[in-house]
């Protein structure tokens, strides 16, 4: 019946909180506004260790070390102080939650053991080198799709884009659709993440009619602009030099460097290189397996060939309206 305790984990969470705002990029500080740790501990445990790392990917190291020695040292002072006071009165018990080997600690006590935490953390984040041939940045594109109020609410995209630069490592372009306002992401980021507004034609069937979708299937509204992606990349001038699309859902969080990653995938699936063309005149997209065995391909992260895949695009945006007034309601099943 005592109070709850709350483990190392959640424990980092509350110190990130208690360093606020300060030497923090704004892809941090949009985690931590309008946001409390408390509401954080509710998370999911993997997206609370995502959050922590975002959050101190986005953190100037020195200032997060130099505020946590502050924090251990005033601690410290409290402790002794307190320890004092419960010597002094002989009939007073004593306090044994002050166990500094235990990993668990009290939600409402101070700041412990941060700068382990933070140190084992950092440790466990690094990531190895590597060399990369290819210059991705300006061929390359990332394309991500933020759509309903429960995302917009959320720091979904700020984690993933904050990831895709800092472990990711990647410079080039990255586009938001998103039917938030655009001053939600806008200010949040460099010239070089684009965010867009969803063209009020692609609600509609390829006549040009409303479509019903179902009960169970109404989130197939918002996954048909994945078939759209080539077309959103048409509406921006600095996005001419892009040969090769990936789509990420935004769930999704780099943990290394992309550049290896584009160069195994592209060679190992033949994806078009920049500058290249084809003969045969056949269009292509590039899909991975999923974890469940229901499907055989899934649509949270694939390849696009800027000069090939609308032809695949359009026959996924078919099946798709084909499956809106069914009980179907996964983009998978239409591919």
């Amino acid at each position: 019946g005592g109070r709850p305790v709350r483990s190392n984990l959640d424990h980092a969470i509350k110190h990130q909180f208690l360093l606020g705002t300060e030497h923090l990029e704004p892809e941090g500080v949009a985690l931590l506004q309008n946001n409390t740790y408390r509401n954080v501990w509710r998370y999911p445990e993997e997206e609370k260790k995502a959050w922590l790392e975002t959050v101190k990917e986005a953190r100037d190291k020195e200032y997060e070390d130099a505020a946590g020695a502050q924090m251990q040292e005033s601690k410290r002072r409290r402790r002794r102080r307190r320890h004092k006071q419960e010597n002094a009165s002989s009939n007073e018990e004593r306090n044994n939650d002050d166990d500094s080997s235990s990993d668990m600690f009290d939600e409402n006590e101070g700041i412990e053991e941060s700068v382990s935490v933070v140190e084992i953390s950092d440790k466990a984040t690094k990531h190895t080198e590597f060399s990369v041939k290819r210059d991705f940045d300006h061929s390359h594109a990332i394309f991500l799709i933020s759509f309903g109020k429960e995302a917009a609410e959320s720091t979904l995209v700020e984690r993933c884009v904050l990831s895709l630069r800092r472990r990711g490592a990647f410079k080039g372009y990255i586009v938001v659709l998103t039917d938030a306002r655009l001053d939600r992401y806008q200010n949040e980021w460099e010239s070089k993440v684009i965010v867009m507004n969803p063209l009020p034609e692609h609600f509609l069937a390829e006549d040009g009619t409303q479509i019903r979708y179902s009960k169970s299937n109404a989130s197939l509204k918002y996954k048909r602009f994945k078939t759209f992606i080539l077309d959103y990349f048409n509406l921006d001038d600095r996005l001419d030099a892009v040969e090769t699309i990936y789509y990420l859902d935004i769930d999704i969080m780099a943990a290394n460097g992309l550049g290896r990653m584009f160069e195994e995938l592209e060679s190992k699936y033949g994806v078009l290189k920049p500058h290249e063309k084809r003969n045969d005149f056949l269009s292509r997209m590039y899909f991975f397996t999923p974890l469940s065995k229901e499907w055989p391909l899934q649509g949270g992260t694939f390849i696009l060939e800027r000069s090939t895949s609308r032809h695949c695009l359009e026959l996924w945006r078919n099946e798709i309206d084909d499956f809106a007034n069914t009980e179907r309601g996964r983009d998978q099943d239409a591919l």
